[in-house]
């Protein structure tokens, strides 16, 4: 006697003992499909597979990025909030901070900031090597998990910094022989999940 699913998806299941159907078998599994986020290139693409959608399904769309529901006339967006920040992010000893801003979207961080230094200049060894040098603090809610790797440029020499899970932007490497004198802009942008 076939068995029924725990969440009421009308999908059953041979029990022990049961002489299997494969046609009873795959019309449930197809039944699943419809329950499933379905992935299609375009809303075109979609139209042309499911003719006759059900409330309910739910479809996600790679050229417009968007996750839609059919509520039994039209398919409609379920919105993905788009978090953003311009404050909170403060500059270490020796910086000024020129500009921040931070964009969340479905669990992906863009972080983007501008430091300005204002210390005396710094300079890189001939093998890129610096002092570890802290440029800037994320705002609390905009720091990453784990520790992360960055690029940092200011147009005339580019090198690497971490982001640690406290927010905290260290400068660890600089081009070789370059130096960062005041007045100078550092750039620093980056993505984590």
């Amino acid at each position: 006697m076939p068995i029924t699913d725990a969440y009421g998806q009308g999908f059953s299941s041979l029990d022990y003992g049961d002489v299997p159907d494969l046609k009873v078998m795959g019309e449930g599994l197809l039944k699943l499909t419809g329950k499933t986020v379905m992935s299609f290139v375009s809303a075109s693409a979609r139209a042309a597979q499911i003719t006759s959608p059900v409330a309910g399904m739910f479809t996600w769309l790679d050229d417009a990025d968007v996750l839609e529901v059919y509520d039994g006339s039209a398919w409609v967006d379920i919105p993905i909030p788009t978090y953003t920040s311009t404050t909170g992010a403060t500059a270490a000893s020796g910086f000024s901070l020129a500009s921040w801003s931070g964009r969340r979207r479905a669990g992906v961080t863009l972080a983007n900031i501008m430091v300005t230094r204002t210390g005396t200049t710094l300079n890189a060894g001939s093998d890129g090597n610096l002092a570890d040098t802290a440029l800037a603090t994320l705002p609390p809610g905009w720091r990453p998990t784990q520790l992360i790797v960055a690029g940092v440029d200011d147009g005339f020499g580019c090198g690497m910094a971490v982001v640690d899970v406290t927010g905290l932007i260290t400068l660890r490497t600089w081009s070789s022989n370059g130096s960062i004198p005041a007045t100078r802009n550092l750039r620093l942008c980056t993505t984590w999940l």
